[in-house]
């Protein structure tokens, strides 16, 4: 397994020199946000040899409110959006997120009208961008088979969570203090079986 993180913090150089110097191969950032991915941290990211995890979460998808068709639609559209201007490659995957311990209720409702508008955006522009989710294990078992890239949350005491064994990453030690001075950062550790879509 391979070592990364993810993080909301953005990477500069003196965080890049902790992240290398502990042996970390990836780091997962966001597309949207006020802490979202720029120009200039993903070329530090890159040129220190990590790879990039992308993840679209703009707002609050930790309860099932947030979870319409409508925003699945405007969601994928602008993640789709920001994956390009960053100049992420085509065919890597972008991961949503399903950021709480979902009941089987909201997965098979609001969550499926999400993410199956989430997909039908991405069919429509004939798949720019591979579909990733992170969540539960039962939010991801329910969709193994639309979203072939699956990132099982650090929570594992959510439902499904502790026997799931399908992961292309699995987040754990959330909140974790690593480094000092300039290069302090705080991250989530992550394991990747390898085929997680990072990209340079």
């Amino acid at each position: 397994m391979a070592l990364g993180c993810d993080t909301a913090t953005t990477i500069t150089t003196a965080r890049l020199a902790t992240l290398v110097s502990g042996g970390y191969t990836f780091v997962g950032r966001y597309l949207a946000g006020s802490y979202a991915l720029t120009a200039s941290e993903k070329s530090i990211i890159t040129g220190g040899g990590l790879y990039i995890v992308s993840i679209w979460e703009k707002g609050s998808p930790t309860s099932s409110s947030y979870f319409t068709a409508d925003k699945g639609t405007s969601d994928a559209t602008s993640a789709i959006s920001a994956a390009q201007a960053i100049g992420q490659p085509s065919g890597t995957p972008i991961y949503f997120t399903v950021d709480y311990d979902a009941s089987a209720s909201d997965i098979s409702g609001p969550i499926k009208s999400y993410l199956q508008a989430v997909k039908a955006v991405f069919a429509a522009q004939n798949y720019p961008y591979a579909l990733g989710l992170y969540g539960s294990g039962a939010v991801l078992t329910y969709y193994q088979n639309t979203f072939t890239y699956t990132w099982l949350a650090g929570a594992s005491g959510w439902s499904g969570s502790s026997t799931y064994t399908g992961y292309a990453l699995k987040q754990y030690s959330n909140g974790t203090t690593i480094g000092s001075g300039t290069g302090k950062i705080t991250i989530d550790k992550d394991d990747s079986n390898g085929s997680a879509g990072g990209w340079m």
